[in-house]
């Protein structure tokens, strides 16, 4: 079985380069998947890894979801990882970059510019005006609010220009900036973006946290439901020269 499955995927490796192009190795890990492939990563320290969001058993046609060694990757693994559900793009990549301007926004920038190269890229920032419920609670009229709301986004909006400056791409960025839910502005600009790709961070795990607790709701809403493929990028690191695949 193991020396069929090396046949197998060494003939897939030559379909997808048949010109020899890549230095582009296989091979065959018997064990549990999720951690041989986290195990091949640190052996062969990768810079990226890319996996099937859903396993060949566990495919829903229609249904985005996620795979149980997919979901364990995403709660594990130290190494930005690429969730795939779509094809390929030979063309120009339209790629959403989410960023909440905390530590790893510039690395989240810096990756998705590297993979719209030539396309279109647009970054994303969802805010809440500090305060907003106690101050209505207090009896700030909305229109206070207001005002109080649209200072807090030019100067958001001034902070992601300077972090986008950060970053040399060919792209010409479309700074994002809205008020609301994380999770609900970025299901609204994949509805009217249709990105090819999404790029946002995972954050770490403090000290005496659960399990459950090591990828927040914006990156657990992307990694289940997005109906495309997903970057996660969980620590700062620069764009990739190298990667690592991870196939059922």
């Amino acid at each position: 079985m193991q020396r069929q499955a090396a046949l197998a995927l060494k003939n897939l490796a030559e379909t997808i380069d048949p010109a020899r192009q890549l230095e582009l190795s296989t091979g065959v890990i018997t064990g549990h998947a999720a951690q041989k492939i986290v195990d091949a990563a640190r052996l062969y320290d990768a810079d990226l890894l890319a996996i099937g969001a859903r396993g060949e058993n566990e495919a829903t046609r229609g249904q985005p979801g996620l795979g149980g060694t997919a979901s364990k990757l995403v709660s594990s693994t130290r190494d930005p990882l690429w969730l795939v559900r779509t094809p390929p793009q030979r063309e120009s990549r339209t790629v959403l970059a989410a960023v909440d301007m905390g530590e790893l926004s510039l690395s989240i920038v810096r990756w998705a510019a590297h993979w719209a190269a030539g396309g279109r890229l647009h970054v994303l920032h969802a805010y809440e005006v500090p305060f907003a419920a106690r101050l209505e609670t207090y009896g700030f009229r909305t229109s206070t609010l207001d005002v109080y709301a649209d200072g807090e986004r030019d100067r958001l909006d001034a902070e992601l220009a300077a972090l986008i400056a950060e970053v040399r791409s060919n792209a010409d960025p479309e700074r994002i900036i809205e008020r609301g839910d994380a999770v609900s502005q970025l299901s609204l600009q994949i509805d009217r973006l249709h990105p090819d790709l999404i790029v946002l961070g995972k954050h770490g795990v403090s000290a005496g946290r659960s399990s459950n607790s090591k990828f927040g709701s914006v990156c657990r809403y992307a990694s289940a439901a997005a109906p495309t493929d997903v970057l996660i990028v969980p620590r700062p690191v620069v764009a990739p020269p190298a990667a690592i695949a991870g196939f059922d």
